[in-house]
């Protein structure tokens, strides 16, 4: 690029900076379709260098997502050098083991009968549902978890607070140690908390294995609808039905700004290199496309804008 076309860029960007908010950003702040999805830029493909203090001065001024979402357009990080807290730095209990070719065959066919069942029970048919439970009930289910090579879509959870205390308190190592007892292990690929000095971070959850996007099966989307699908929880409760742990001005679930920035970065890391990945939703609209119905309120009203917002900016 010549020397006449970075001074007129230069001048075009500052002269942005100049405007009102309400000029900079004409979007509509409606939830993008998946329609309108397919002509947001590629994140990861637009990823460009940025003097360290600018992004750092844009930093302090975030104050909300639409604002969020600038920054991580000027100033993101490399997608392949997202920041990851692994299973080994914050002290993870030891993984299962990873099924063979035979035994991951018994595990799929487990989970298509579990899938089945919780049709059933949508369905309001008890008589099939029933059926169901028998058949599980005599399958020996291998003590190992499956790989998965080709995860299609990203389910958004929130941990809500229940046991944990403060929301500043939950880490991965707690919701481990409550979940190794129905799974053996944390259930989330992936879990966005705040460290010791209240700076949000990313965790590794489910152990990732060779390969850039293979990972071991997780435990997040309910019965049946685990085995194409990666989870990624953010600590807190944002349900509109109890007390969030961010409000908003007039009380509404409100997801703070570090941990959004957090999820931008995971997920545009998690789409450069999983290029199967095609959708992110919540776990209530995970199980409603799986079973049919919705057992849970998971991640609470306040993800629900967020997640559209984020399809729209990572093509999914």
């Amino acid at each position: 690029m010549n020397s006449s076309l970075i001074i007129a860029a230069l001048f075009a960007a500052c002269l942005l900076r100049s405007l009102p908010a309400s000029a900079q950003d004409t979007r509509s702040t409606a939830p993008a379709s998946l329609g309108a999805a397919a002509a947001a830029p590629d994140y990861c493909a637009t990823v460009k260098k940025n003097p360290a203090r600018e992004c750092q001065k844009d930093d302090a001024k975030v104050i909300d997502f639409v604002q969020a979402e600038k920054f991580m357009e000027k100033c993101p990080q490399k997608c392949s050098d997202l920041d990851l807290i692994k299973r080994e730095t914050w002290g993870a209990q030891l993984a299962p083991r990873i099924c063979d070719v035979k035994d991951s065959a018994r595990v799929k066919n487990i989970d298509k009968v579990k899938l089945e069942r919780g049709q059933a029970k949508c369905a309001k048919n008890p008589v099939l549902y029933s059926a169901k439970n028998a058949e599980l009930e005599k399958m020996e289910i291998p003590d190992c978890t499956p790989p998965i090579t080709s995860p299609t879509t990203l389910v958004i959870h929130h941990t809500t607070d229940d046991g944990f205390g403060d929301v500043s308190s939950i880490t991965p190592k707690k919701i481990q140690r409550s979940q190794n007892r129905k799974w053996a292990d944390i259930g989330y690929h992936f879990v966005i908390a705040m460290d010791e000095k209240h700076k949000w971070q990313v965790y590794e959850g489910r152990k990732r294995l060779a390969g850039k996007c293979s990972f071991a099966q997780g435990a997040h989307g309910g019965p049946g609808l685990n085995a194409d699908s990666l989870g990624i929880a953010i600590a807190g409760n944002y349900e509109e039905t109890s007390h969030p742990s961010f409000a908003g001005p007039n009380g509404e679930p409100d997801i703070p700004v570090g941990a959004i920035k957090k999820l931008m970065e995971l997920t545009a890391s998690l789409k450069k290199d999983c290029p199967s990945l095609k959708n992110a939703e919540g776990h209530g609209d995970h199980e409603k496309a799986g079973w049919g119905c919705v057992s849970t309120l998971c991640p609470g009203s306040g993800c629900k804008h967020l997640i559209h917002r984020i399809m729209a900016m990572l093509n999914l």
